[in-house]
Order: C-alpha cells, then structure tokens, then sequence
C-alpha cells in the first residue's frame, strides 16, 4: 500500500514545486514590471524639467514662486 500512495505524494509535491515557480516567476515578472514603470516616471520627470528650463522641477518652481 505505501508503494501505491507514493506517486500520488510525489506527484502533489512535484505541482507544489511548479506551484512555488509559478510564484517566484509572478514576483519576478512584478519587480519587472515595477522596475519599468519606475523608468518611465523618471524618464517623463527629467523630460518636463526639460520643459521648465532653470526650474529642476515643478516641485522647485513652485517653492520659488511661493517665496
């Protein structure tokens, strides 16, 4: 009987080892992706301090202008 129970035993830790890569590949693919997004945000920021000239950014110009 115990022969008759191992494959099935095998067979649930092997899908919770593909279960455990599926997570791992998923929290990859989320930093990724995070990791992207962030650029992006940097990379629009720089373009529209580029837009205000002296001004670094929008955030300085505004303490400039309030002061």
């Amino acid at each position: 009987m115990a022969r008759g129970s191992s494959p099935s035993s095998s067979s649930r830790k092997a899908s919770y080892d593909a279960l455990q890569k599926n997570e791992s590949e998923r929290r990859e693919k989320e930093r990724q992706e995070q990791q992207r997004r962030e650029q992006e945000r940097k990379e629009r920021e720089r373009r529209q301090s580029n837009n205000w000239g002296p001004y670094k950014s929008k955030d300085q110009f505004t303490s400039m202008h309030f002061c």
